[in-house]
């Protein structure tokens, strides 16, 4: 066109009027072809992003249908495949799963309809064949899974019946879902960015044009932006953000045109529904899958809102340990140790359903928080409330399991927050130890001197487990003589710790230490292999003498104990009959049935068998001649005692070991007066500081030469 207006601009000047005037026609026909072109361009624009986001909005409402309907169908389904609630439960469970799981097969075909053949539509037929699967699994887990075998497998820790056929399908579902989401979200940003590339093109058409072309364009791209644009990028951060977690305000868009309004109506319904889901899966992140309480995090979060509470008063935390329960899972297995747990839980939550928070911190482990106002001897009410609730017998398959629990209580400062929930923790902690070195099922209030006196224990527990390689230990031996004849008849066994700071520390100081860590176990070997060496020794002047070793209820259920035993007597050539193991009355009353098998290849082999402290245990005549013993050695409270009745009693319990054949050792003979109200019994034996203290082997030795001993002043 350049060519051929300078080709008649040379052969024919246009004069001004026909110059003015083609110019003018020109403008006027660019001004009118920007306008057209940009009015198309407007149009073209209007009728994509109308029929775009209509096509959007409708796939939008149906993937918030599906997944709305994936949510609430899980409850009953989880309800359905684990049995909760028993028969009628898990009839209406099954009742709401299949009208929900109706549904979810409605809200595939709505959001198939909607895909069409677009972006999303193969991710959602995956996600549609897996949830198949799940449905098929679910519909058929009664037949394929029994209540029996799914009790069984979940008891028994083993792995889950329904991973493979459920779970696993069923996370394919959400993986599947989750890339159409992202289909979706992609489709939104093509708009935005089609809706940008059109806006751009016909902004800088109009500004190379004219200056009213650019006017109008300015004025049509404003008003796209108010009612299109910046409405869009709204929307289309707030999809962006649809995978987050985080709690967001709903995306406010008052002056875009009704699409876009209805576009961001949908995206803050999925928002909500998405954060719901998320906020489910928090409330289990939080939660203990074995008891249903709050876990150790959930028990932390509720301790921190306690603590920072605006009318908050002063809170107390019980920290409860169930005492002995490695015992349950040693003796009955891991599954009767899950089925206590759960029992302890229930019981737990009985007692704890006002305004405390109740939770399972982990293994036999368990902690209470509630506010004490500006009372905190309340905490102590609590804490044997709880204990009370706790303590009995859980029946296990016909074996009955002991529960009891030792707490720890620790009240917080009138100014503490949530920045002092760990020493508040650790505080409680602290004095649930100082109960079980007690004497366990008890409670125990925290003060600093308890922390002082907790402090130490740990540190005594810490020298021990090096005592026994420094070779801290001594045995000091104990006279057993025959009251009437005055004969030496044996020695008892007592060991002693040589501390290197503490100086000599008496078997109390210790032995419930030894017990709780485990120690005992080498510790008892190491007693058992040197009394028999120093018995060998005596044997040479004095070979009638007995020996005397007491062993705890741990020793007697380690593998091995026995045979242990036989290769001790054995190495340092002592006969069976020499040796007498000694047990406490609780512990021939209530052993396991490991330790009863030890205590009877014992006496098999000739070992004989003690019942120490015999009167402070059950106390129950009526079981003396069922007990595996060939000895009582009864204690020194009824030895010691003026009392008529406890001396009636002990009376009554040498006639009856006497008629049983049991020989009688009383325990604690102090004085003249204590030698005296014995010697009416007859042929009975005793030990005490009348006779002798315990003292160290060289001593005993040079005793045993003479085989008899004289009894000696009372020592105050």
């Amino acid at each position: 066109m350049n060519n051929r207006f300078r080709t008649r601009a040379v052969t024919s000047a246009p004069s001004l009027r026909s110059a003015w005037i083609t110019t003018v026609a020109v403008f006027v026909v660019l001004i009118a072809a920007v306008g057209a072109i940009a009015l198309l361009g407007l149009r073209h624009q209007q009728h994509e992003f109308t029929a775009t986001t209509g096509e959007l909005q409708d796939t939008t409402e149906a993937m918030v249908v599906l997944e709305r309907a994936m949510v609430e169908v899980f409850e009953p389904m989880l309800d359905y495949l684990y049995r909760y609630g028993g028969d009628d439960g898990i009839a209406v469970a099954w009742e709401r799963y299949v009208e929900r799981s109706q549904d979810v097969a409605q809200g595939f075909d709505v959001a198939g309809s909607a895909l069409g053949d677009g972006p999303g539509r193969a991710e959602l037929e995956e996600a549609r064949e897996h949830w198949s699967a799940v449905d098929a699994a679910v519909r058929s887990s009664f037949d394929d899974v029994s209540d029996a075998e799914l009790r069984a497998v979940l008891e028994s820790g083993a792995e889950d019946p329904f991973l493979e056929t459920v779970w696993e399908p069923h996370d394919e579902v959400d993986r599947e879902l989750a890339a159409v989401r992202q289909a979706t979200v992609a489709g939104l940003g093509d708009l935005v960015e089609e809706a940008d590339r059109t806006g751009t093109f016909v902004g800088t058409f109009v500004l190379w044009s004219l200056v009213v072309a650019i006017g109008v364009a300015l004025v049509a791209a404003r008003r796209m932006s108010r009612r299109v644009l910046r409405p869009l990028a709204e929307v289309g951060r707030a999809a962006g953000s649809l995978d987050g977690t985080e709690q967001r305000e709903p995306v406010e868009v008052p002056r875009a045109v009704a699409e876009v309004r209805e576009l961001a109506r949908i995206v803050n319904e999925t928002s909500v529904t998405m954060r719901n889901h998320h906020s489910l899966l928090r409330t289990q992140a939080r939660t203990d899958s074995m008891t249903a309480l709050p876990n150790r995090s959930g028990f932390a979060e509720a301790l921190h809102g306690m603590l920072d509470g605006a009318d908050r008063g002063r809170v107390a935390v019980l920290f409860i340990d169930l005492d002995d329960f490695k015992e349950v899972n040693d003796t009955l297995g891991h599954a009767a140790g899950d089925e206590v747990l759960r029992v302890v839980a229930l019981r737990l939550r009985a007692v704890t359903s006002g305004c405390e928070v109740a939770a399972r911190l982990g293994g036999d482990e368990f902690a209470v928080a509630f506010d004490v106002g500006s009372d905190p001897t309340e905490a102590t009410a609590v804490a044997e409330r709880v204990r009370l609730a706790i303590a009995g017998s859980v029946d296990i398959h016909g074996h009955q399991a002991v529960v009891g629990c030792s707490i720890g209580i620790a009240v917080s400062a009138v100014d503490a927050t949530s920045a002092n929930s760990d020493e508040l923790l650790g505080n409680a902690d602290f004095a649930m130890y100082m109960a079980k070195s007690q004497g366990k099922n008890r409670y125990e209030l925290f003060s600093p001197q308890l922390h002082t006196e907790v402090h130490a224990r740990m540190e005594l527990g810490r020298d021990l487990t090096e005592a026994l390689q420094r070779d801290q230990f001594v045995l000091h031996y104990q006279p057993v003589v025959n009251l009437p004849s005055g004969e030496l008849l044996g020695f008892e066994a007592l060991i002693r710790w040589q501390h290197p700071s503490r100086g000599l520390v008496a078997p109390d100081g210790f032995i419930g230490l030894a017990e709780d860590s485990g120690a005992i176990v080498p510790i008892g070997a190491w007693v058992l292999d040197r009394a028999c060496a120093e018995l060998a020794g005596m044997h040479a002047e004095a070979p009638h003498l007995t020996m005397g070793v007491n062993v705890s209820p741990r020793e007697l259920v380690v593998p091995g104990f026995v045979q242990g035993v036989v290769e001790t007597l054995a190495r340092h050539g002592v006969a069976p009959g020499h040796l007498m193991i000694e047990i406490t009355e609780e512990t021939a009353m209530t052993n396991t049935r490991a330790g009863a098998d030890a205590i009877a290849a014992l006496r098999s082999l000739g070992v004989h068998i003690a019942l120490d402290d015999f009167g402070t245990g059950y106390s129950s005549l009526r079981y003396l001649g069922d007990l595996p013993v060939n000895e009582i050695k009864i204690d020194r409270s009824f030895v010691n005692s003026r009392d008529p009745h406890s001396t009636s009693t002990m009376e009554s319990i040498v006639h009856l070991a006497q008629r049983l054949g049991l020989f009688v050792v009383a325990e604690g003979i102090e004085d003249a007066e204590d030698l005296d109200r014995l010697a009416r019994f007859g042929h009975i034996a005793g030990q005490g500081y009348h006779f002798a203290r315990p003292m160290p082997a060289d001593e005993a030795r040079a005793l045993a030469e003479r085989s008899s001993l004289r009894p000696v002043a009372t020592e105050s």
